[in-house]
This record gives C-alpha cells, structure tokens and sequence, in this order.
C-alpha cells in the first residue's frame, strides 16, 4: 500500500485536510447566518400579528401584489411576489428581482404590502 493510499479513510478524504483557515471559517459562519442566530433571539410574535402576516402574504398570492419581508436570521429585506405558499411543510415560495427563494413561515419576523 503507497503513503498515499494510506492517508485515505473511510470518507474519501485526507486526514490532514480536516483543517479550516479561520477565513473560511468566518465566510462560513457569516453567510449561513449562525453569527445573527446566535448573538439575538427571535421576536415572539402575537396572534394578531400571526394573522396581518397571513392576510398580506394570501394577497400577494392572490393579486399578485408585491410585498416585503424581513425574515430571521437574515440582514436585508426581500421584496417580491409570493408564487406558491406550503403550508404542511411551513414554507412559501418568493420570486424577487434574482429568482425565487423558498422561506420558512416560521422565519418571517415582519411583512409589508
């Protein structure tokens, strides 16, 4: 067996390539959001709130009214039109100016028609 094969494992890859460079680490840690999760809790929002983001997410579906979400976890805002809404799974489909986006229902900390 060569010096070479011994350096794989069972997972594909070399052992001593398990390291990661703090710049990686912290591109990594900035763009999946964990710095925001972790340094601030999420807003409780009440029924009557729960229910105005119902109605205007409904309308943006429906009329094809355009809307703006502020979503958790996330630092900028995401405008756009609501394309398709799951609720089983707990998500809405948004197509904005770069594409469409899949959020979770459960992240939506505010709307604005």
């Amino acid at each position: 067996m060569s010096k070479a094969s011994i350096k794989l494992t069972g997972n594909g890859i070399f052992e001593s390539s398990r390291m990661m460079l703090p710049e990686h680490r912290q591109q990594f840690v900035t763009r999946s959001g964990l710095w925001q999760k972790g340094s601030r809790t999420r807003p409780v929002l009440d029924d009557q709130e729960m229910e105005e983001f119902a109605q205007k997410i409904s309308e943006s579906q429906h009329s094809g009214k355009e809307i703006t979400l502020r979503v958790w976890g996330q630092e900028e805002v995401l405008t756009g039109i609501v394309m398709r809404i799951d609720a089983p799974l707990g998500r809405l489909v948004l197509a904005h100016s770069t594409g469409r986006m899949v959020i979770r229902i459960h992240d939506i900390i505010e709307v604005r028609s």
